[in-house]
């Protein structure tokens, strides 16, 4: 059976993040009580894991044909007020989240790794750590050549 590539999937993930950052209202989206968590930090978890994975390497960077096809399928099918997906294209991905939105994904996250969403034989890394790896992979990311037109 055909599956999607590993490459491709981390850009699908980089451009989910970009959106949740750079969306009308972004914090809105964590909201919600205790119990609550909607689950999307799973989504910085997945970039930076498929970052790191053994077997994808450089190549999830190096493809950024890859980059440009995601960007062109999210503008056409995912179209979400205030997000543009081809700023991923020019040297614009929003990995790191801020302010309102920095505490509500790390809410989102621990709710997460206290309900054992993440596996125990790899522990998950701190909110801390993990932004930390975002800014390192958005700066990495930003100075990929840009999308030709």
């Amino acid at each position: 059976p055909q599956v999607l590539h590993g490459a491709r999937t981390f850009w699908e993930k980089v451009t989910a993040v970009h959106a949740f950052i750079t969306r009308n209202n972004a914090a809105e989206r964590f909201r919600g009580g205790e119990h609550e968590a909607r689950s999307e930090s799973r989504h910085w978890y997945d970039v930076n894991a498929l970052h790191q994975h053994h077997r994808l390497g450089g190549e999830v960077i190096e493809r950024v044909d890859l980059r440009d096809l995601v960007i062109l399928a999210k503008q056409r099918q995912f179209r979400i007020v205030g997000v543009d997906y081809e700023a991923c294209g020019r040297g614009g991905v929003c990995l790191v989240p801020r302010g309102e939105l920095r505490a509500a994904v790390l809410a989102d996250y621990e709710i997460m790794r206290a309900r054992g969403m993440f596996r125990e034989s790899h522990p998950p890394p701190s909110f801390d750590d993990l932004m930390t790896r975002m800014q390192e992979i958005e700066d990495v990311l930003n100075a990929l050549p840009h999308t030709q037109a």
